[in-house]
């Protein structure tokens, strides 16, 4: 592969470049490990971690809960992790929003000025995300958390509020 999954300093995991990327390539092709419609009734919020802990494959399982959480400790585990790792993502026009959970998407960390692009393809059920830069070997791979639309400030209140995190990126420092 051309990246790896590492320790980053004042970040936890992240994605680093192994060799040099030119724009436009593919980096990630993932499919998620976990998937869900945003919007969900309050029984089946009870029941999803016991049916995910009965039917996730042992490895995707392994993955997803290896994943950071920095939601608050009154908010389980499992809701957690999505709440911290998950994209949203859109199946089709009109049929709803989903919230999906990706082995190593979800471990590309937030820069209000990423190097990569992601897009839902459907006919793959895949997340594929493209460097939109040139990526220089040992640079880190970053995506967006947050609309990068929103003003600087709301960006990175939300960020502190949904994250954790003040953003340190070089747009914002």
């Amino acid at each position: 592969p051309s990246y790896e999954i590492r320790d980053i300093p004042g970040k936890g995991k992240g994605v680093v470049a192994l060799r040099d990327i030119a724009m436009g390539e593919m980096v990630i092709i993932e499919r998620p490990i976990f998937l869900r419609p945003l919007m969900i009734t309050a029984g089946l919020m009870l029941q999803l971690p016991k049916l995910v802990m009965e039917r996730m494959d042992p490895r995707d399982r392994a993955s997803f809960f290896a994943l950071s959480n920095v939601k608050d400790p009154d908010v389980p585990q499992f809701w957690g992790i999505i709440g911290t790792n998950a994209f949203e993502l859109e199946m089709k026009e009109g049929v709803g929003r989903y919230g999906a959970v990706f082995p190593e998407c979800s471990r590309l960390n937030h820069s209000c000025g990423p190097n990569t692009t992601r897009t839902w393809n459907l006919p793959l059920f895949a997340l594929i995300v493209q460097a939109s830069r040139n990526i220089r070997a040992g640079e880190e791979i970053t995506t967006w958390y947050e609309e990068l639309t929103e003003t600087h400030t709301d960006r990175r209140s939300d960020l502190e509020r949904k994250y954790k995190f003040k953003c340190a990126c070089g747009y914002c420092t």
